[in-house]
């Protein structure tokens, strides 16, 4: 939109160091705000716990995160962040415009609701073993898991793997897309 991407195409790095650039800025910014929004609902447990008895809950209820869980948290959503990120930088190499890219961006929030419809009613012990490998329902099953004790070392192994293939595959899409000129220039 500003016509920094041929200057910037015309510099020494590598088309995959740009990319990368690019997927970390955006992944960093995204566990920012995940992290910020994690500690803030902690921190808001911690200084008002009685506003889970506000929602329901027994006026006794000590709100903890301990810290496998909340490790495991932070694990699915660097996950979830590195895949959305990759999603994100795929689908933004088609966008002429902030605007655009917008407009292509905007369908991934429906996205995040189907694997959570999937996942809501199952506990990670009796999901599907097919649930541990889809994006997203993965990282929500490792959450769910973590929360509720039923975390294991093979599902956290599969669910973290294949993220790391997803967001893989993202990053190397991303790289051979900006390798062509006719789509960086709609040419």
């Amino acid at each position: 939109e500003r016509g920094t991407l041929e200057p910037l195409l015309a510099t020494p790095p590598k088309r995959s160091s740009l990319v990368m650039g690019k997927y970390l800025a955006v992944v960093v910014t995204s566990m920012f705000s995940a992290t910020l929004s994690l500690a803030s609902l902690i921190l808001s447990m911690a200084v008002a716990p009685q506003a889970l008895a506000s929602m329901g809950a027994s006026s006794d209820i000590v709100f903890v995160l301990p810290p496998a869980t909340l490790a495991a948290f932070l694990l699915a959503s660097l996950l979830l962040a590195g895949l959305f990120s990759a999603i994100s930088i795929v689908l933004s190499v088609f966008a002429r415009s902030f605007k655009e890219a917008q407009v292509y961006l905007s369908p991934l929030s429906f996205l995040l609701v189907i694997p959570a419809f999937l996942t809501q009613f199952i506990t990670p012990a009796e999901a599907p073993f097919v649930l541990h490998l889809l994006p997203i329902a993965n990282n929500l099953l490792m959450m769910k898991g973590a929360l509720l004790g039923g975390l294991t070392t093979p599902v956290l192994l599969v669910s973290v793997g294949s993220s790391l293939l997803y967001i893989a595959i993202g990053i190397v899409l991303t790289i051979q897309l900006f390798s062509k000129e006719q789509v960086l220039f709609r040419t």
